[in-house]
């Protein structure tokens, strides 16, 4: 079984909205752009991923209005690289 990377750019698009939707993410932002079927692409994660300081991590948030916190930003960041180092995990494994 081999993860494609649209795969993981879905489920990474669904933790976010889900986590949206119970306001655990971005409460006080808005996130449409994740609504539509293609919200993320890899420029977004590898910007989100290659951010070096905390306000470039804040503004990497595909957000369409308000300012996301810190706090936003890194659970978004875990999020990310759970999700990545997982799919990595599996596709070794299978190779």
């Amino acid at each position: 079984m081999l993860i494609s990377d649209y795969g993981l750019l879905e489920l990474i698009r669904f933790i976010f909205l889900e986590l949206h939707h119970q306001h655990l993410l971005c409460r006080k932002c808005g996130m449409e752009n994740m609504f539509r079927s293609t919200g993320l692409s890899f420029d977004d994660v590898h910007k989100f991923l290659s951010a070096k300081t905390n306000s470039d991590l804040q503004l990497a948030l595909p957000v369409t209005f308000g300012n996301p916190s810190l706090d936003d930003a890194s659970v978004a960041l875990y999020v990310c690289k759970l999700v990545l180092l997982r799919g990595a995990l599996l596709t070794s494994v299978c190779m």
